[in-house]
């Protein structure tokens, strides 16, 4: 029904809704300290950054196409997102505004848990992003694989490993893979 809904964990009670009128909500998510959620609009450019102390909306519109994917750093200062229009902007939650943007095609992404590596996949790659240096490193380049080959990418608590994931299709059963992101080697694959 277009709501996001802020949920008291321990009692399970609601704390705050704030409607989106009508409009279909893809993500939601909240950080650390509880005061901002954000919700990415389905076949929309925009993303809503709400304050949830103050009970205002922020409508950040940088993308020229439908944003993709979104998330906090890990710092909860800076806002994530990657759009069908090729390009990656890190946002200042404060202000509202563009910290940096960066011209590369993602289909999903993951953050180290310090906060200063940003892992993306494209059909091409999986390519790293040192956030201080704005430095890219491909990981791995893909042969001939469809748009989706990655689903999924998830880094382990303290950013040693980094676990990909590629859904199964006619012609390959599903996969895990884990990369050790100091030697940036292949360490395992997992067939599933």
């Amino acid at each position: 029904n277009g709501t996001v809904l802020l949920w008291d964990i321990k009692t399970g009670i609601t704390q705050k809704i704030t409607g989106t009128k009508d409009k279909i909500i893809i993500d939601a998510c909240c950080i650390d300290d509880s005061t901002f959620i954000f919700a990415r609009e389905k076949t929309k450019n925009l993303i809503n950054l709400y304050n949830i102390q103050t009970n205002t909306t922020h409508k950040l519109t940088a993308h020229n196409a439908d944003v993709e994917q979104i998330a906090f750093l890990p710092n909860s200062k800076q806002l994530i997102s990657n759009s069908e229009d090729g390009t990656i902007i890190i946002w200042d939650v404060q202000t509202q505004q563009i910290a940096k943007r960066f011209k590369i095609i993602a289909d999903n992404f993951a953050i180290t848990p310090d906060g200063t590596t940003l892992v993306i996949s494209n059909e091409k790659q999986i390519a790293l992003i040192n956030l201080t240096t704005n430095k890219q490193q491909i990981l791995t380049t893909h042969s001939t694989i469809d748009n989706d080959y990655m689903t999924n990418m998830v880094f382990n608590a303290d950013g040693t490993l980094l676990a990909t994931h590629k859904s199964s299709d006619e012609n390959e059963e599903a996969k895990i893979q884990i990369w050790d992101m100091q030697t940036h080697m292949l360490k395992t694959t997992i067939q599933a």
